[in-house]
């Protein structure tokens, strides 16, 4: 222990505080703080826990106001705090010492003031509570940042000492309104026992767990919270600390689940009287649709039967009327040829009904897919002119084809369908003009025109093209524009028996229009003529993303709509096998490629075909029928892919059946390419052509 300097002062404690060896050794080994500070305030006594936890040496302070290692703001407390006390009073309180480097060190003090020998001394014990005060500050910032609802308020009164926002918050109350206030005076128990319960837990037990508690809000709502309560001391005071958290939506939603359980108990007969009923009913539906099923199969099994049955003998009128039209050997007249020809366009408006009925199948199955690829606008112009200029000229129609500005070279698009809408549209101009023109314009839409008007969204008018076909031709009523696009409609039944057709034609161009991402639009004047414009969106810088698509090497053509080839170089002397069972195709095949000077091979079923090409191994390319007896194509076209010699050997399905599925398994199973028959010859030569270029 260390006493100040002055003698007097020694004297006196030092006789009082060695007078007992017990208090000297406890004054030394103390773990608290012990001061001993005369009436002016002077420094007499300090032991070492004081002056280790301060920093200080004796020299330092002993002797000196004791206010000077009294934290500033603590000060006047400190100063009062000795004025005021009369002998025997003991104080405790908390505040901060200033420690040597000009720490702060928070301490819980208790003061006595006494007399010795007729001198007034203050004992001073001071306990370091700066943990403390750190961990408290802890929990305070917790406390206040905590989503938790969390309140302190004291056990007697109910007084509430101190809440977080989360309280706030739920309870309605400002801090002001809360703090100090008592839980009754706020009004927050509607069932005034659970105060008494809560109460006499907590002072029973300590604690309450998950104690479910009804709060009334400032607006008077009624909230439901899940509270566990702990009993603490703050001060002298009995306190609670009650943490929770808001279930009302729960509880209303138990309420709900109840209501909802009754109601459905109330229901359940009726439920189950339902149930019975539906599966009555999903019985009798299965069965309809097993029965739909079943229809829809054996129309399909019918189309494709029925496509290949007349697709056959088709094949060989159209293959060899065309050969007689072209009469190479120059011993028909003028007016046999002429009839072949008859025979040839008779052929031809057979297989465009018979390919309407096929798509009407489709759209109605939902089975019809697009299949884009690169076009040549010049190419897509030859084409199509060379299609209609003689058969406008047979009716003395002139017929021109115009592109107009702004066009790029090429566009992307679904070609076959292209054609067939053009086609459509042209031919019907053509059947329904007597005299005067027939005309196509290839163009921009107009930059005033809604694009959306017409199925077009998210194209800009630079982006999207339109055929206009334009005749002179006997136009339309205005009030029979509509019916034009409905199947098996004609607009006028006077037309029907004067000029023929289906009705079918229209309808299925411009559902394939709209599956190309467009539509049709006409427009006619009565007995002056008519224009019906084809919209589709050009897809030119979207080419390269589309993987599907495979492009000729050279001209960028789509495998199956490539320019016409010289032959004469290609074929002569080079094996092709016809595998198919219809002599009647192999003889018109034959017919018309005999000019090309290959060496053509037949054999009339798959397991002769495979003979066939083991007794020649140098076969440059196989036309393969899918329906053959003995062993179909496919089986054919996997045994070939299956054998080193032959696997990669240029295969070309040729069939009757025109099904999208049929393409699809061929092309999976390895076919270089796929024709329908009736076969375009000029299709067929430059597929040959290309695949064997390859």
């Amino acid at each position: 222990m260390f006493f100040a300097d002055d003698d007097t002062i020694r004297n006196h404690l030092y006789h009082h505080v060695t007078a007992s060896e017990i208090f000297r050794i406890l004054f030394r080994i103390c773990d608290v703080m012990l001061f001993i500070v005369d009436e002016n305030g002077s420094l007499c006594l300090a032991n070492e826990t004081a002056l280790n936890h301060l920093g200080y040496n004796a020299d330092e302070i002993l002797g000196k106001s004791f206010l000077q290692i009294i934290d500033a703001k603590d000060r006047p407390i400190m100063e009062s705090r000795m004025q005021s006390m009369s002998s025997e009073i003991h104080t405790i309180d908390t505040m901060s010492y200033l420690g040597k480097e000009k720490m702060c060190v928070s301490v819980d003090f208790r003061m006595m003031r006494d007399t010795i020998q007729d001198k007034t001394y203050f004992f001073i014990i001071s306990k370091d509570i700066s943990k403390l005060k750190a961990t408290e500050e802890k929990f305070f910032k917790a406390f206040h940042s905590s989503s938790v609802i969390m309140v302190v308020f004291t056990v007697d009164e109910g007084r509430i000492i101190d809440a977080n926002e989360a309280a706030f918050k739920m309870m309605g109350f400002s801090a002001h309104e809360m703090i100090g206030n008592t839980i009754v005076g706020l009004d927050l128990y509607p069932n005034k026992a659970q105060r008494k319960k809560i109460r006499d837990l907590i002072k029973t037990k300590g604690r309450i767990e998950n104690y479910e508690l009804t709060v009334k809000t400032r607006t008077g709502e009624i909230c439901y919270v899940l509270f566990s309560m702990d009993a603490l001391t703050i001060g002298h005071e009995a306190c609670v600390l009650a943490v929770g958290s808001d279930f009302t939506q729960r509880k209303q939603t138990e309420r709900d689940l109840k209501k909802a359980y009754k109601e459905q108990s109330r229901q359940k007969a009726i439920i189950e009287k339902k149930s019975r009923e539906l599966e009555k009913a999903k019985r009798i539906i299965e069965k309809e649709a097993r029965l739909v099923e079943e229809s829809s199969r054996h129309k399909s099994e019918f189309l494709a039967s029925m496509s290949h049955e007349l697709r056959t003998p088709l094949n060989s009128i159209i293959l060899l009327s065309d050969l007689l039209s072209q009469n190479r050997s120059g011993r028909l007249g003028e007016k046999e040829a002429e009839y072949a020809s008859i025979i040839k366009s008779a052929g031809n408006d057979l297989l465009e009904l018979i390919n309407d009925i096929l798509d009407i199948s489709r759209v109605e199955s939902g089975r019809m897919e697009i299949n884009l690829s690169k076009v040549s606008m010049e190419y897509f112009c030859r084409k199509i002119r060379g299609y209609f200029t003689e058969m406008a000229g047979v009716k003395g129609l002139k017929f021109g084809i115009h592109p107009g500005a702004g066009l790029t070279d090429y566009f992307v698009t679904d070609v076959q369908k292209l054609e067939q809408i053009i086609k459509n549209l042209i031919s019907n101009a053509i059947k329904f003009t007597e005299k005067g023109s027939v005309d196509l314009y290839i163009h921009r839409p107009e930059p005033t025109q809604d694009l959306t008007q017409i199925g077009i969204n998210g194209m800009d008018h630079v982006r999207t093209l339109a055929f206009s076909v334009v005749d002179s031709g006997i136009g339309i009523k205005e009030d029979k524009k509509d019916y034009v696009f409905e199947f098996f409609r004609q607009a006028d039944k006077s037309i029907l028996r004067k000029y023929g057709g289906t009705g079918l034609g229209l309808p299925v161009s411009r559902v394939l229009a709209q599956l190309l991402g467009g539509d049709i639009q006409v427009e006619s004047t009565y007995k002056k003529g008519s224009i019906f414009t084809l919209y589709i969106p050009e897809m030119t810088n979207e080419f390269q993303k589309i993987g599907s698509i495979k492009q000729h090497a050279e001209t960028g053509f789509p495998e199956s709509e490539g320019v016409f080839h010289d032959m004469s170089w290609s074929m002569a002397g080079k094996t092709i096998i016809i595998a198919d069972d219809d002599m009647r195709t192999a003889y018109a095949l034959i017919q018309n490629m005999d000019v090309y000077e290959p060496e053509i091979i037949v054999a009339t079923d798959g397991k002769k075909c495979m003979e066939k090409l083991e007794e020649y191994p140098d076969t440059a390319i196989l036309l393969l029928d899918i329906a053959m007896p003995m062993m179909d194509g496919l089986s054919v076209l996997r045994l070939i892919r299956k054998h080193k010699k032959f696997k990669k050997l240029p295969v070309i399905m040729i069939t009757a059946r025109a099904m999208d599925k049929d393409k699809d398994n061929c092309l999976s199973e390895g076919a270089d390419a796929f024709l329908t028959k009736p076969l375009d010859m000029e299709k067929l030569l430059s597929t040959i052509s290309r695949l064997l270029e390859k």
